[in-house]
């Protein structure tokens, strides 16, 4: 579900235009269908994302100026099935994980960077907060906090690839 408008404007040499899209209830898992491969989704996904986003160029797209504010809210777990758990043990620590963030960045073609203000993602015990530029000269803050060592280790499993073929 999302909504969108824009205006193209041409005043005499002076040119540019604006959009602004509407983000409701979009479900996380159709966001998950645009990465390439499957082998590049080790998580699974659900849940709903919420937001706007506006974008502003001048004469040329090497103008472009995108602002998107952003909420998240759902779960994330393994797949079943993932090569990466080789054990019922590792299985034990993949259940799903109440996920919920903020996505607050702007993205400024003409230098290539996003900045990011307000940016998190929380679990029940752990979160990571974004703030500041990625860009040529980067300068990002990034803070992480857990209180449950045994969900810092669920979650890196998610991310850990393991090697299954004999050495």
């Amino acid at each position: 579900k999302i909504a969108a408008e824009g205006v193209e404007t041409v005043l005499g040499t002076h040119s540019g235009g604006s959009m602004r899209a509407e983000i409701r209830t979009v479900e996380l898992q159709d966001a998950e269908n645009l990465m390439p491969s499957r082998s590049l989704r080790p998580l699974r996904i659900v849940g709903t994302v919420n937001g706007a986003a506006i974008a502003s160029w001048g004469p040329s797209l090497s103008d472009l100026i995108t602002k998107i504010d952003a909420t998240i809210s759902g779960e994330i777990s393994g797949r079943t099935g993932d090569a990466r758990s080789t054990s019922e043990s590792d299985n034990a620590g993949l259940k799903s994980v109440p996920l919920s963030g903020r996505v607050e960045g702007t993205y400024v073609r003409r230098d290539n960077s996003v900045r990011l203000a307000n940016t998190f993602l929380r679990t029940p015990d752990t979160s990571l907060a974004l703030r500041g530029a990625v860009a040529k000269d980067s300068r990002l803050a990034v803070h992480f906090r857990s209180s449950n060592l045994s969900e810092v280790t669920a979650l890196t499993r998610l991310f850990t690839t393991r090697n299954t073929s004999p050495p």
